[in-house]
């Protein structure tokens, strides 16, 4: 029984990383959004109309962004949105290749996601956010799988086929998702997937950071070698701590929680990001905001909190789409400082009157800010292959609503 708690409070410890899972998730939907905007029936947009409708939303262009001038002050969202349409304008796959900023997928040359990476831990200020939430970001990279150039005939012997179906948003429909991958071996001197985790960790290394006297001591020595093992290094700490109230829990680590019902010392997902993410990083409420909410037993517990939104949340049974209520994230604008930030506070006001218009008539209507207009001359991009600019920050949110 105590190796199954151990076992189940471990699972809750990798659960604690879904949140950075999700935003590298919506950050891969970001991209593949990124990579070619459908053209505008061959026009070119003048330079003084500042918004676009398109998918049945209405943004702020690129175009009319690039011609305000502001975007000289803000060097790295220029140079972001001139690679995007310098790589979308290669056609020949040869000519794409041999840009280093740029790769060929979907037979079309796109900015790669490497360029892409490196802009949004930018726009994000991931220097602010402490090791662990860099480290998270910016996983090290896997050895290719041998077994994934393999087809459904040909999976077999150490490879196994895996079919999974996903929620689309857009579509609200299941999509299917299917892979050959190398089959799991459990491997009992690494129980908890550490060291396959952090391939590049010693043996010696490992075992210094175990035999720490304290929990903190464990984190520091773990941090720069291994983060991913703090989810279970904290997991460990309260689980293993034998405390049998909850004074004792919560002198054993400041990331456990006493489970009154149970009489049980676990962790505490809130607290093991709130202790490992410092308070000046902005993406902080992405990281807990979520937990907060779904903890929330019921929509009266729910609606309590301004934060939250109690409704419907989506889930796969094959091809079945189910759906369950439960206490999720509200629509609260977290990134409310980051527009300014990556395109200067006059932009982003003029975003959010293009955001504001609900119809092409009224997006077609939105008149831009005098003092953007004509403010600066650089090279009108083609609106072939740009994004729009609020893309840039809706990426962010995308895991907050995810189901």
């Amino acid at each position: 029984m105590l190796s199954f708690l151990f076992l189940a409070s471990v699972a809750n410890a990798n659960n604690a990383f879904s949140a950075s899972n999700e935003i590298m998730a919506a950050a891969q939907r970001f991209t593949s959004q990124l990579m070619y905007f459908p053209a505008q029936n061959g026009r070119r947009l003048s330079s003084t109309k500042p918004c676009n409708w398109e998918d049945n939303r209405c943004d702020l262009t690129p175009q009319f962004a690039l011609q305000s001038g502001q975007l000289e002050k803000y060097p790295d969202t220029k140079a972001f949105i001139v690679t995007v349409e310098a790589c979308a304008a290669i056609k020949k796959q040869a000519d794409c290749e041999k840009n280093t900023k740029c790769h060929f997928k979907s037979n079309k040359c796109s900015i790669n996601d490497q360029e892409n990476s490196k802009f949004m831990m930018k726009a994000m200020k991931i220097e602010k956010c402490g090791d662990f939430v860099k480290a998270q970001l910016n996983p090290p990279t896997q050895a290719a799988d041998p077994c994934s150039k393999k087809d459904k005939a040909g999976c077999t012997g150490t490879c196994q086929y895996g079919e999974y179906h996903s929620f689309d948003e857009d579509t609200k429909k299941c999509t299917l998702n299917s892979s050959c991958e190398t089959k799991h071996v459990h491997d009992p001197k690494d129980p908890y997937g550490i060291k396959k985790a952090c391939p590049k960790m010693t043996d010696s290394q490992k075992d210094t950071c175990d035999k720490k006297a304290d929990f903190q001591a464990k984190v520091d020595c773990y941090l720069p070698i291994c983060p991913t093992a703090l989810g279970v290094t904290a997991a460990l700490a309260c689980m293993g701590s034998g405390a049998k109230d909850k004074a004792a829990c919560e002198k054993a680590a400041p990331v456990c929680t006493w489970d009154g019902k149970n009489n049980r010392c676990g962790m505490d997902q809130i607290k093991f990001f709130d202790f490992l993410i410092p308070n000046t990083c902005a993406m902080k409420p992405m990281f807990t905001l979520g937990m907060v909410c779904g903890s929330k037993p019921d929509k009266a517990e729910c609606d309590k909190d301004k934060q939250c939104k109690f409704g419907p949340s989506y889930s796969c049974d094959k091809t079945t789409v189910k759906s369950n209520d439960s206490c999720g994230t509200g629509d609260m604008d977290l990134m409310a400082g980051l527009g300014k930030d990556i395109f200067g506070e006059k932009l982003d006001a003029q975003m959010k009157k293009c955001q504001a218009a609900k119809a092409q008539s009224a997006c077609d209507g939105v008149v831009g800010d005098k003092d953007l207009i004509g403010g600066g001359a650089t090279t009108a991009l083609s609106m072939g292959a740009v994004p729009a600019i609020s893309t840039l920050t809706t990426f962010l949110m995308g895991f907050l609503v995810a189901p």
